[in-house]
């Protein structure tokens, strides 16, 4: 899928993939700290990459809501700094434009 990946990233897996409905799907990537929501019909593009969504770990988790209206993003960060993990929620309906 293009644009599934930053640009030049050393570490092109992705940690994560839920589907929210028949049409919206989200990635996890953690080399880019971001979430991508897409629309299976048109993969040509991301609908919406909702960035600064940190994750140090080689894992991190997603999940949309029963109605796939909302996802929830698990954050992680090195052990010893001053924040703490998260777990960040987003609306997909004024998300995807």
């Amino acid at each position: 899928m293009p644009g599934a990946h930053a640009a030049g990233s050393p570490d092109l897996s992705v940690s994560s993939i839920r589907f929210a409905n028949d049409k919206v799907f989200g990635t996890r990537s953690c080399s880019d700290d971001c979430v991508k929501l897409w629309d299976i019909r048109k993969l040509a593009a991301p609908l919406k990459t909702l960035r600064d969504v940190p994750s140090h770990f080689a894992v991190a988790n997603m999940a949309f809501n029963a109605t796939g209206t909302a996802v929830a993003v698990g954050t992680g960060v090195p052990t010893g700094k001053e924040r703490h993990g998260q777990v960040l929620f987003f609306d997909v309906l004024t998300a995807v434009t």
